[in-house]
């Protein structure tokens, strides 16, 4: 009967091992020395604060319904009500299969677009603008 006899682990053994190790920690021993919870407790504070001081009030939505005319090119536009700035919006059609989205863009007083329309007949369009108060930087591009 052969004996084994107990050697010694090569390097790439002993490596594998710490990998393998390190690994099963994951994000825990990864992430622990970097974010503490102090950290990260300031940060959300200043976030939260820039944020409030930039978006403020409730966010309005300003929808407006167009017929989109059998073959035609719709253009749309909702505008957001006085005092607040578009921070977001689209356009729904009421036939993918036929009508399509050419463009859908921010403007200085709400959104707009262009709806193309390859249809035998007149489908109906949807047009959204998401609206909120706020202080606004950079340059609002042109209508």
């Amino acid at each position: 009967m052969k004996r084994f006899r107990l050697r010694r682990p090569s390097a790439a053994i002993v490596i594998a091992v710490i990998a393998l190790v390190a690994a099963i920690g994951g994000t825990a021993i990864a992430g622990s020395p970097f974010v503490t919870k102090t950290k990260f407790k300031k940060f959300k504070q200043k976030t939260n604060s820039s944020l409030a001081a930039t978006v403020k009030g409730p966010v309005n939505y300003a929808t407006a319904n167009f017929t989109n005319p059998a073959g035609g090119t719709t253009d749309v536009a909702a505008s957001c009500p006085q005092g607040t700035i578009p921070t977001g919006g689209g356009i729904k059609v009421e036939n993918d299969a036929t009508q399509r989205v050419n463009d859908s863009h921010p403007t200085t007083g709400g959104w707009a677009g262009t709806v193309i329309s390859t249809a035998a007949t007149s489908h109906s369009v949807q047009i959204t603008a998401i609206c909120a108060s706020a202080g606004s930087t950079g340059t609002r591009p042109s209508s």
